[in-house]
């Protein structure tokens, strides 16, 4: 889908069938809730083919909207109902609103290698307090535990015959 010029792109997959067993549907939704619907005209496309259709003119939204577009069945099949899904597809249409100001009316500015909010400076990749105002600093830094679960015990995987470490190592069985 090109949700620039107003354009979709229907692309037939199959092998030997053409698009005629299918209906498109549309659905615009802004902040998840349904505000227009509609069919797509589409003619049917042949098996390997591609075939650009025009957007319907979508009504203006005030929020972050995405429109979908479900290609489902016409008619009963021996495999699924009429109106079973067979594919689908999504693009944003309109953008959530920039964040507002922060309390100090600044906004988070990125350099190259590093964050600037406010009067602290983060390292851009790790993440990491460098200054806060003037002075120099060493993190802090995020530090993250789990405790160990069975699955990370691990054991024979059946498909691919690899056999994880046991963690932590079993203990020896005393003998008698």
């Amino acid at each position: 889908m090109n949700g620039a010029d107003g354009s979709l792109v229907i692309e037939n997959h199959y092998d030997f069938v053409t698009t005629a067993h299918l209906i498109f549907r549309w659905t615009l939704e802004s902040e998840g809730e349904p505000v227009a619907d509609g069919l797509l005209a589409v003619p049917p496309v042949g098996a390997g083919q591609r075939h650009e259709v025009a957007l319907p003119k979508l009504p203006r939204t005030d929020a972050e909207s995405w429109l979908t577009v479900q290609a489902v069945l016409v008619a009963d099949e021996p495999w699924a109902a009429a109106g079973h899904e067979v594919a689908w597809t999504q693009v944003q249409v309109r953008r959530r609103d920039p964040p507002e100001p922060t309390p100090t009316g600044r906004r988070p500015q990125l350099r190259s290698d590093h964050i600037v909010f406010g009067p602290g400076v983060f390292d851009a990749a790790r993440g990491e307090l460098r200054r806060l105002g003037g002075l120099e600093v060493s993190g802090p830094r995020l530090d993250l535990w789990r405790a160990p679960t069975d699955n990370d015990r691990g054991g024979e995987h059946p498909r691919r015959g690899l056999v994880a470490r046991q963690w932590p190592a079993p203990a020896a069985a005393p003998d008698h």
